[in-house]
């Protein structure tokens, strides 16, 4: 059983690594000279749907972990439906905040795009380098 306590020591780590490297992101749009208020609320945006996806993803992946006399391919069936239905919830986001102009793209995708190495490094750092 996944503890509440874990779930959220997960989400600490990976929200502030994320914040981290927005604010990178930013400074690589500064020194390009392309920073403006559509890359900021761009950036906010897309560290909010990056941390609101990686929240859901392990809490449904908890839930399905818990269930008791679950069948594997009945699991991974979930764990699959529970990640297509993140991933349409997202992109419809991401096609609303474009359209509307008020976001820059490319700021909004770059959180989402490093959502995953981010959760491969601290996994990595989490076990001590140990497979």
């Amino acid at each position: 059983m996944v503890s509440r306590k874990y779930i959220l020591k997960q989400l600490l780590i990976v929200a502030a690594v994320l914040a981290a490297c927005v604010g990178g992101m930013y400074g690589v749009f500064a020194l390009l000279g392309k920073f403006s208020q559509q890359v900021l609320l761009g950036g906010i945006v897309g560290y909010i749907l990056a941390i609101g996806y990686f929240f859901f993803m392990i809490i449904g992946n908890a839930r399905i972990a818990q269930e008791e006399g679950a069948e594997a391919t009945r699991a991974k069936a979930k764990a699959q439906g529970g990640m297509l239905l993140r991933y349409v919830a997202v992109f419809a986001i991401l096609v609303v905040f474009v359209k509307t102009g008020l976001c820059e793209p490319f700021s909004m995708v770059i959180p989402l795009a490093l959502l995953h190495p981010i959760l491969m490094v601290t996994e990595f750092f989490s076990k001590g380098g140990q497979k």
